[in-house]
């Protein structure tokens, strides 16, 4: 009797686990089991893949596959080897893994309103808070601080972002490493639990990578705004708005898949940079403030020059390679080789290309930093871009040097002159030859407005350009 009622027992907990289980979906993340929706049930099942082929794939195989999980970060020649393998394997084999477009349709339709509503707000609330720290700092900063109209927009963009980026890099710190998760020293694991099945598409994302995500994707979408209609226009600001766009897709395409652990490792590995480079152009904004210069702005704005450079080398050119790359090709091939590669060669393309790209930046950096060892006094006004306001932007005080001006009116009988000197020209004879123009002028009216008188190289004209 007892046997028979253990038996019922046993048979009634197996079918509710049973029934539990084809409603829910297990995270492994999370170790949580989260409903399907019936949505989830009626169109998950097209996309389902069968049981890797033991002849072409053999457990044994899969097995020591997953072993190399923990192994320590490869050399440049491993990189490139390894990511070729996974790429003839899952990118470039039609027979074994097809693409389906329909599949792009399903990662469509999973986009949540929510979730784009949270990022459309961050974007309209970091637009709005931007736009009242301008209203309120810009003269502020032509007054106080004494810069010209155009550095204090160009102070304030800096500073903003500068501060954004900091702000992301931190969060991302949180989320990858102060958090306890092992992703930064094992990036092989990331792919290790994205295999398809119905109801992937339902498992939540944990908070601390949607926040970190929502903020990503509203800075990102508040920064495509502000090219058009708060930046100064730059050289470059074409090329912005296709990174921006890139980084939107790029964003809301690994939230979708739930490839989100790489996502955030390669935010970890991105924004530090930029920091450093923020600060380097403020302090280059700075270097010359009510008509004098500031040598200290000058060498902070080298010393973050050379830290941008640093974490540019050491960031984007080594670690994202030998991290992020390495696990986006050789990680997804061992976890997921037989089973599971949709996704792979959309994101390993672009992934691949973004490194291109840090190549391709890193040659201009190059050739500033042999500028400013070979050529510091004109090196400064490299950093920036802008293709607006050349008149502020042919200031040049990387040599502290400045011109001698002198502006004559001839109606007033007035002389204004800006008190700057080159640091080979004798000061007090510049004042003698400035009296002798004014008292000049003052027995000759019909005395020319542009008089300039040159000692050696060096000349002070009288009219300002």
């Amino acid at each position: 009797m007892f046997q028979s009622r253990k038996s019922i027992c046993f048979l009634l907990f197996t079918f509710c686990t049973t029934i539990y289980c084809q409603s829910t979906i297990f995270d492994p993340e999370t170790g949580k089991h989260y409903p399907i929706s019936d949505f989830s049930r009626i169109e998950d099942i097209p996309f389902l893949l069968p049981d890797p082929d033991p002849k072409k794939y053999p457990p044994e195989f899969l097995n020591s596959l997953l072993k190399h999980c923990n192994d320590p970060m490869p050399s440049y020649i491993e990189l490139f080897s390894k990511a070729w393998i996974a790429f003839k394997e899952m990118g470039l084999n039609e027979s074994k893994f097809p693409n389906s477009f329909s599949f792009v349709r399903r990662i469509i339709s999973s986009i949540r309103p929510l979730q784009v509503f949270h990022a459309l707000l961050t974007g309209l609330v970091l637009t709005l808070l931007r736009a009242y720290i301008t209203r309120k700092l810009y003269t502020k900063l032509i007054s106080g601080v004494g810069v010209t109209p155009e550095i204090s927009g160009k102070l304030i963009e800096s500073g903003w972002k500068g501060f954004w980026f900091f702000v992301m890099w931190l969060f991302s710190l949180k989320v990858v490493v102060l958090s306890g998760r092992t992703d930064y020293q094992y990036p092989l694991c990331v792919f290790r639990n994205n295999i398809f099945k119905i109801g992937y598409f339902d498992i939540p994302t944990p908070p601390d990578y949607y926040w970190l995500y929502t903020l990503q994707l509203g800075f990102y979408l508040h920064s495509l705004w502000s090219v058009f209609f708060m930046d100064s226009w730059r050289k470059d600001s074409s090329v912005l708005v296709l990174h921006h766009c890139l980084a939107l897709l790029l964003l809301e395409a690994s939230l979708l898949l739930r490839i989100h652990r790489a996502g955030v490792l390669t935010l970890f590995l991105h924004d530090l940079c930029d920091v450093f480079l923020e600060i380097s152009k403020i302090n280059v904004y700075l270097r010359i403030r009510r008509g004098k210069p500031y040598a200290i702005h000058m060498t902070i704005a080298n010393i973050f020059f050379a830290l941008f450079a640093t974490s540019w080398v050491v960031l984007r050119l080594y670690l994202f390679p030998l991290k992020v790359l390495y696990a986006s090709s050789w990680g997804a091939y061992i976890c997921l080789v037989g089973r599971e590669n949709r996704g792979f060669l959309f994101f390993n393309l672009l992934l691949w290309g973004l490194f291109v790209m840090h190549i391709y930046w890193f040659t201009f950096i190059v050739r500033m930093t042999i500028r400013l060892v070979t050529r510091p006094l004109e090196a400064c006004d490299d950093i920036r871009e802008d293709v607006v306001d050349k008149k502020v932007d042919n200031i040049n005080l990387c040599n502290h040097k400045t011109a001698s001006e002198t502006v004559l009116n001839n109606n007033h009988n007035h002389i204004t002159t800006t008190n700057t000197a080159s640091d080979n020209i004798d000061s007090s004879f510049i004042v003698k030859q400035i009296k002798r123009i004014e008292n000049n002028n003052n027995n000759n009216n019909d005395s020319h407005t542009n008089k300039t008188l040159t000692n050696g190289s060096t000349c002070i004209s009288t009219k300002c350009n």
